[in-house]
């Protein structure tokens, strides 16, 4: 479908995935917001990089972990065309030594989130039965990632309320899907140990990193 002047909304998790997936729907022509959630260097170069190329890209600065905020952000719109959640907070440390603390604040960030966002969203694509949800996950939502267990159980229920969700709202023209990514050089590999790079890369036919 033509991109110009559809309405995207991403959820920026400060990666180079989806400053490119921002970038890439303004250069089409579509009007993009993104969420942060705090302010960094990234976000006012591409803001400048928009003002450069009169792309139509609008930041939100917004705290997740609260749905009223969310809430606000989405009434803000008249409809929203795609939707895309990228999920990507962590925390390391084994099943035995996490605290409920750590667990919880993963939970929040990713599951909980998610949970906002999809209730809120798919109501707005309902009202005018059309609509594009996309969740970007990883491969940690398929298997347990040893030192991320709080991560890994958040992805696969996002994948779970993915599959539930496209079922309740394909007939009404609403298509959701879920994006699962293997391990890509990024700045979050930086937190992986070693050991679990080199047996991470072990498993890869390739025996390296997208």
């Amino acid at each position: 479908m033509g991109m110009k002047g559809k309405v995207v909304l991403i959820t920026y998790e400060k990666n180079e995935i989806d400053r490119n997936l921002i970038l890439s729907f303004a250069e089409m022509g579509a009007i993009v917001h993104f969420t942060y959630v705090t302010h960094s260097l990234d976000v006012e170069l591409m803001e400048q990089e928009a003002t450069m190329k009169q792309f139509q890209i609008y930041p939100h600065l917004i705290d997740e972990l609260h749905k009223s905020e969310i809430t606000l952000l989405i009434n803000h719109f008249d409809h929203i065309d795609i939707f895309i959640n990228h999920v990507n907070s962590f925390s390391n440390q084994t099943v035995a030594m996490m605290s409920s603390a750590q667990w919880d604040r993963v939970m929040l960030l990713n599951l909980n989130k998610s949970f906002n966002y999809l209730n809120l969203v798919s109501k707005k694509m309902i009202i005018r039965r059309t609509g594009n949800i996309i969740n970007i996950l990883s491969i940690g939502s398929l298997k347990g990632i040893e030192m991320h267990g709080n991560y890994c159980v958040s992805q696969a229920g996002i994948l779970s309320l993915s599959q539930i969700l496209s079922r309740e709202v394909a007939p009404m023209n609403i298509r959701v899907n879920a994006i699962a990514y293997g391990f890509i050089e990024m700045e979050c590999l930086d937190n992986l140990s070693p050991q679990i790079k080199k047996r991470t890369k072990d498993k890869i036919p390739c025996q390296r990193f997208g």
